[in-house]
């Protein structure tokens, strides 16, 4: 535990330079709140003198249906097109965001239900793959050789 925590360093490109900002309540005792989508593009329009970057994600649960048809809680995230080059990681899987891809489209809005239900598909889609990829991963493992090398 120590060495994941403390000796290794993180796996982004410039670690000792990112500031993850939350958002207080004070007067209703809320601590640790993510920011409103307001408040993160008027900090990212007026701190470009302060920050090289602004990018922003937000984490949930989900329940997916897993192998055998069995639910299975997955987290997923909603990022920033800049996210990934952000934190300087690769895309593993598919092609990185482009900018325009977060420009809303005219005459859509998220409360549409067809963008509402192609939403849920690409979100359903996205979580589906992030588990695939590392059952595959693991199910190609030899046992007896992983626990012979460990």
């Amino acid at each position: 535990m120590t060495n994941a925590v403390l000796l290794r360093p993180l796996p982004y490109g410039d670690p000792d330079r990112l500031v993850i900002m939350y958002m207080d309540l004070r007067n209703r005792n809320n601590f640790g709140m993510p920011l409103s989508n307001e408040n993160f593009v008027d900090i990212r329009e007026g701190s470009t003198a302060s920050f090289e970057d602004f990018a922003a994600f937000r984490t949930a649960r989900q329940v997916l249906l897993g192998r055998d048809n069995l639910p299975e809680q997955v987290r997923v995230a909603v990022v920033t097109t800049n996210f990934f080059r952000l934190l300087g990681r690769p895309i593993v899987l598919g092609r990185d965001f482009l900018d325009a891809d977060g420009i809303p489209q005219p005459g859509v809005r998220a409360t549409d239900p067809v963008t509402f239900a192609a939403m849920a598909v690409v979100f359903c889609a996205i979580a589906a793959a992030s588990l695939w990829l590392p059952a595959r991963r693991a199910a190609a493992l030899d046992p007896t050789v992983a626990l012979r090398e460990g």
